[in-house]
This record gives C-alpha cells, structure tokens and sequence, in this order.
C-alpha cells in the first residue's frame, strides 16, 4: 500500500472476492484515515485482479494497463491459466483429498482434525465461485502519473515481462520500484 496526504493506492486486489473484502477491512487499520483511492492491477493473472469486483462495489477506482482490461473483457480467463490449475483443478483436487482422508481415518481424535480440513476447502471452494471478472474501470498505455497528495506514483508499461500489460509501480521520490510477478529470482 502506497499512502499519500490525501489518499492511498494498493497494488493487487487479491485472489477472491472474500480476500479482497478481509485486506480492505486490514487497510483501514493501516492507512491513517486516508481513503483508498486507487486499486493497481500489475497483471490480469487471478491472484492480482479476482477482488477487483469488491473494490469496484466499494467505489474504487481500479487502474491496469489496457491490455488487462482486454484480456479479462475478452480471454474468459476463468476457464483458462493459470485460474484452471491453480482454482479449479486444485480446488476441487483439495475437496477430494480431504473427502478421502476423512473418510478413511478410522481414529476418531483424529476425524475433528480432517474435517475442519474438508471444511476450509468446502469453504475456499465457494469463494472461488464467487469470483466476478471484472475489469479495470480506468486504463493507460505507456505511462500513468497519479499524485496521492504530496506523493507521486508513476505506472509504467515497460514492455512484455510477465504478461502482455505487466505495470510497473514507481514511487519517484524514495526511488522504489513494485514489480508483482514480474522478478524471477529462480
């Protein structure tokens, strides 16, 4: 989270609508009773844009490069990569695995255990579906300047890292850049 005099900015809306409803509720704590004005979407992949709906609803203004709002407009990108594998193929992988393990397990100190697990993948399971896609409201090309009042942030397209529309976060002043998935450190 970037906070100015005036308001705040934060990068990434998380991977669920519930996600993104517990880190705006954990923002309030945080942000010195500045508003968050802006939500920053570094690329269209699940985990950076799936809680953009809930900051839309908040009145948010959410800003990714135009490609972002291409791809989500256009790619039904819930059933496609990454979401597939790591939502929906894992998601119900989970349920099945803890279905499994419960109903195998013969101990019954052992049963509260399994079926808190099945519990919280049951529970995961309905947050995915609750996933709208929902693209930025506000888009740029190249180079977006925003003033948080006394604090500047340039978005930046640098060209294809990640993803087609990768935006790069650059705080001017103390010279920070936020790259989300664009680092591979591998």
């Amino acid at each position: 989270m970037i906070v100015g005099d005036r308001e705040a900015l934060i990068i990434d809306t998380k991977t669920t609508p519930a996600a993104a409803r517990v880190f705006l509720d954990d923002l309030k704590l945080v942000t010195n009773n500045k508003p968050v004005r802006y939500a920053v979407n570094s690329h269209y992949h699940y985990d950076h844009v799936d809680g953009n709906q809930v900051f839309r609803a908040a009145g948010i203004d959410v800003i990714g490069h135009e490609f972002i709002k291409f791809a989500i407009d256009n790619y039904d990108i819930l059933h496609r990569e990454p979401f597939m594998g790591s939502q929906v193929v894992n998601g119900t992988r989970r349920i099945d695995t803890a279905r499994k393990n419960l109903a195998d397990e013969k101990d019954p100190q052992k049963k509260p255990a399994l079926e808190a697990a099945l519990a919280a993948a049951l529970k995961n399971w309905d947050e995915v579906l609750e996933v709208k896609p929902t693209a930025p409201n506000i888009t740029y090309k190249d180079k977006k300047i925003i003033d948080l009042g006394g604090r500047e942030v340039q978005l930046l397209f640098l060209g294809r890292l990640l993803t087609y529309g990768d935006t790069v976060v650059y705080l001017t002043t103390e010279k920070i850049v936020c790259t989300g998935d664009m680092m591979d450190f591998g």
